[in-house]
């Protein structure tokens, strides 16, 4: 169910509240809206409206679609539609609520000639419809309410208005919108007044249509709102079903995955990849291909003003009579013939004249001096006559042949040359670029664009087949998660309805489920159970304060428990009172939910003492578990409670393969371990007598946060309280002698003392409360490593004997400490981020036991970084708790996760946990890596799959961390 944390009661009582957000009239697809009923839901969820009607105009069609949606979203469900009727010279419009939808005749075929919403009807095709009469006797026969829709819209003016809804009383009209989204505030208080006065109920709703500039949701008293359910939950006990409402069937999942698939990833990838070729090879490389001939056009054209400056030098000195002309002319001819350029230093330039004669040409000596007018290139195109024709016209110009490449004259290319004319001398000076050059640079540009193309093209393809993968994994364990949801379902369902007693499941304060003894008991529908909040069923008056009392006591405490049986008073839905007997039964995988079972007072004698039979079933590990930690407080001496002790392994292994949460085994054997030490320290002191001061027996590390497993040391330490009359040496003897004897009875028990002495029995952690505040400080403000983990071990300490104001106290110290010294945060965060995952290659987990463990996966540490995860940011938020489970569910309630993240969290630890549990529950008790390292060889795929998919949650939690509280400078290896 989504977290709606939001718009739902801020406690487990009821909405406390004096308005709430509903909407009792909106349209779908079915009739004149333009969204599905799936859709609607969808927007009343993101709206925050807790209870909700689809009044479509004259049909019914959409209405289970819409109570199928509703449930998904948590969203309490009032059958409802839209009537179209007339009265006198109206058209009316009532609106339908709480009746049966099997009922025949709620609804008609309208008018063939319907061309739009009824509003719109012609008044002359009046006589198709029925009357107000007749449209109210049909609701009221199919055991609804009848409400007169947007009374305003019917009839505008107020005296006329009232005296229409005279009338329509007088024909058995129980109520009117009032509260309505177009109506101004005058208005609205206009028609609650109306209603007041004529002893009308009132709904509320916004006449949603699925307009994209509107949103449904409206906010009415709570009082008017429980008023307008009330007139239709009101049935009397031989109208409500013997049988609980079925397992909602498992939604069939369409066949157009693929379509979506296509439609989101793949045509945008195909169109990116068309859009990229077509504009690298149509547009860009023509356009490359042009620019590139016409930068090398202007390249010769500058490189022969460079040659003609030369004969123009050259001229200057003939002016000058500094040289002949004879001289100028042939240094000039010398100094051109040694001019090259280009990638290879062979590009040149040649020197005619207008006869046309060769008056120099590098590659070509045997014409220099030659008359060649009558030579012609390879298309008999006679070049250099060409040239002069070209100098004399324009005196300089491009002009395209063909010609030796370079120094070769075996190889013949097109060139084109820029020509430009000497006139003092009447000489023709050019150089020019090969054609092919350009083509050629074009070309490796072209095989270099189909390479990027090609590369482009694997690295999308490689996306899509990971996306393809991941929404086939994604998709198959929806799938398994819906079966599995399923098969709870029933067998929940099958235990409860075969139970004598009423069962009332309770979520964020509103009803969601009960048997078929409870519907009984409180004469109504599972419909009308969905409407009630826990205010409604178990009122606060005097004879329920010891039940609320309690439900408010356990509002934070998940610990899985079941309550002792606690009288109270019913109250069904006819209003009749009835005395019964509660218990209450917690799950700490449910933060906001419980199950009451009750049973008329009646059947039962009144016995504190013993759980239902029905409560034993439901709560058969907690059960298995109390009648061990009964009989270690039974027990007559040290040696019968370790014995006892003793059993818990047995326990674990029979809850395990009966499929107990791996946490609620966790917290079992806590609690078991609980038990024995209180137990064993009034044995002690029984023997070494009463304690000189007060005192408070500690756990701590993984014992303090209730998640021991089978390979778990004893983790404990121990708090006294001095005055300045006691005598020190004296309370620390008697302290370290009780410890002395606990440690040593609970190694017996089977918990070994922590290898790195972190026991009670170690004088440096059986200490004065002093000493302990100046442990707690030196670690906060010092902060070497060593400091930080002997922080991280003891920050979870739990008092489990003697006075716990001590150790509230200290947590109290500690956390005074750690505000005034924020960088600490920011030593645990990097601590935090020390607990790596196992890399993964391909999607598959690859070992990292080393040469001590090879093969083998580690398990325990990404458990310990959603733990680290967890303190860090209880630390943070000044929480008491040291449980994992209620630390993040604190972080949720502060906004910093989703719901769903939690969820997510709780899931993996439980994973984790319960691999942990059953490589336990295995090995021999000398195998010491059972504790956190398995074999992936005994893991099914499912089971790798989803540790894969554990450590990248992991991965993102810690991911978070370094956004927190590091700036995301912390970069994991």
């Amino acid at each position: 169910m989504p977290d709606r944390t939001d718009s739902m009661p801020n406690n487990e009582l009821g909405n406390k509240n004096n308005s709430i957000v509903v909407d009792m009239h909106c349209h779908s697809g079915y009739s004149d809206g333009s969204l599905t009923p799936e859709q609607i839901a969808k927007v009343l969820f993101d709206s925050g409206v807790q209870y909700a009607a689809l009044t479509d105009h004259d049909t019914l069609a959409g209405l289970h679609a819409f109570h199928n949606a509703l449930m998904r979203y948590g969203i309490g469900y009032i059958t409802g539609v839209e009537l179209t009727a007339i009265h006198q010279d109206y058209i009316v419009h009532v609106l339908a609520y709480g009746f049966d939808p099997e009922y025949p005749g709620v609804c008609v075929s309208p008018p063939n000639e319907r061309l739009g919403p009824p509003d719109f009807y012609n008044v002359t095709a009046s006589k198709r419809f029925r009357t107000v009469s007749e449209v109210i006797d049909i609701i009221h026969s199919a055991g609804g309410v009848a409400i007169l829709a947007h009374p305003v819209q019917t009839e505008p003016d107020a005296g006329r208005m009232e005296d229409l809804i005279d009338d329509l009383k007088k024909l058995g009209l129980d109520g009117i919108e009032a509260v309505y989204e177009l109506n101004p505030p005058a208005t609205e208080k206009k028609l609650l007044d109306i209603a007041a006065g004529k002893d009308l109920i009132v709904s509320a709703g916004t006449d949603f249509h699925g307009q994209k500039d509107a949103a449904p949701g409206i906010r009415v008293e709570t009082s008017k709102w429980k008023a307008f359910r009330n007139a239709f939950i009101n049935v009397s006990p031989n109208e409500v079903s013997k049988e609980a409402p079925s397992s909602p069937k498992r939604t069939k999942k369409p066949r157009n995955q693929w379509n979506s698939f296509v439609l989101k990833f793949v045509l945008p990838a195909v169109l990116s990849l068309g859009l990229f070729v077509v504009a690298s090879f149509v547009i860009f490389l023509p356009y490359f291909g042009q620019t590139l001939l016409e930068q090398k056009r202007e390249n010769i054209r500058e490189l022969t003003q460079v040659a003609w400056s030369v004969l123009h030098e050259a001229n200057e000195e003939v002016k000058t009579n500094n040289m002949s002309l004879e001289e100028a002319q042939s240094l000039a001819l010398r100094r051109i013939e040694d001019m090259r350029y280009g990638t290879d230093n062979k590009d040149y330039f040649w020197v005619q004249d207008l006869s046309p004669r060769i008056l120099m040409h590098p590659y070509r000596p045997d014409l220099n001096a030659q008359d060649v007018s009558g030579f012609k290139d390879s298309e008999g195109t006679s070049i250099f006559v060409e040239f002069a024709s070209l100098a004399r016209a324009q005196g300089q110009g491009y002009i395209s042949y063909y010609w030796q490449w370079q120094d070769n004259p075996e190889r013949i290319e097109p060139k084109e040359s820029y020509i430009r004319l000497f006139e003092p001398w009447g000489w023709v000076i050019g150089t020019g670029i090969y054609v092919n050059d350009v083509q050629t640079e074009i070309s490796n540009l072209r095989t270099y664009l189909v390479q990027v193309t090609l590369c482009i093209i694997a690295i999308v393809l490689v996306l899509l087949v990971y996306l393809v993968r991941q929404s086939l994994l994604l998709d198959r364990s929806r799938n398994r998660a819906e079966r599995l949801l399923h098969e709870s379902i029933k067998r929940y369902r099958a235990l409860s309805e075969a139970a004598t007693e009423g069962a009332l499941f309770v979520y964020d304060g509103r009803c969601r489920y009960a048997n078929a003894v409870m519907y009984e008991l409180m004469g109504c529908s599972s419909t009308a159970l969905e409407l009630l909040d826990l205010d409604d069923v178990f009122p606060d008056i005097e004879e329920n304060r010891a039940l609320r009392e309690h439900l408010s006591k356990n509002a934070m405490n998940r610990a899985s428990m079941v309550s002792n049986e606690i009288k109270g008073v019913l109250r069904c839905c006819d209003g009749r009172e009835a005395d019964c007997i509660c218990s209450v039964r917690y799950d700490s995988t449910l933060t906001s939910g419980f199950m009451i079972l009750v049973r008329r007072a009646t059947e039962s004698a009144w016995n504190t003492g013993k759980n239902t039979e029905l409560s034993r079933l439901l709560q058969l590990p907690a059960g298995i578990a109390s009648n061990l930690t009964d009989a270690i407080n039974r027990s007559k001496n040290t040696g019968e409670a370790v014995a006892l002790c003793r059993q818990t392994p047995d326990l674990v292994v029979s809850l395990l393969e009966n499929g107990t949460s791996s946490i609620t085994i966790a917290s079992l054997i806590s609690s078991i371990l609980d038990v024995t030490t209180k137990k064993l320290i009034d044995f002690i002191i029984e023997e070494i007598g009463a304690p000189p001061v007060p005192f408070a027996f500690l756990s701590i590390g993984s014992h303090g946060r209730q998640s021991l497993t089978l390979k778990s040391d004893q983790d404990n330490a121990l708090v006294y309280k001095l005055s300045e009359n006691d005598n020190a040496l004296e309370v620390e003897k008697y302290f370290l002698a009780l410890t002395g004897k606990v440690c040593d009875l609970l190694e017996e028990a089977g918990y070994k003392k922590c290898i790195g002495g972190n026991v009670a029995s170690n004088v440096r952690w059986c200490r004065p409360l002093d000493v302990w505040k100046s442990y707690f400080k030196e670690w906060i403000t010092r902060s070497t490593p060593q400091q930080i983990i002997d922080f991280n071990i003891f920050f979870d300490f739990r008092p489990i004997a003697g006075d716990p104001d001590l150790a509230i106290g200290l947590r109290r110290f500690m956390n005074n400490l750690i505000h005034e010294n924020p960088f600490f945060l920011t030593l645990i965060a990097q601590n935090a981020l020390s607990f790596k995952t196992q890399m993964r290659l391909f999607g598959n987990i690859v070992p990292s036991g080393g040469k001590e463990h090879p093969g083998r996966i580690d398990v325990k540490t990404p458990a310990m970084a959603i733990v680290s995860f967890a303190r860090l940011y209880a630390l943070q938020q000044d929480s008491h708790e040291t449980n994992t489970f209620l630390q993040l569910d604190s972080i949720r309630r502060q906004g910093i996760i989703l719901d769903s993240k939690r969820r997510s969290l709780v899931a993996i630890h439980e994973t984790l946990l319960r691999l942990r549990l059953w490589n336990q529950a295995s090995s021999s008790e000398q195998d010491k890596n059972a504790d956190k390292w398995i074999d992936p060889e005994g893991l099914g795929r499912f089971e790798e799959a989803i540790l894969s998919e554990s450590f990248k949650e992991i991965d993102e939690l810690q991911g978070l961390i370094q956004r927190d509280f590091l700036g995301g400078a912390y970069y994991s290896e």
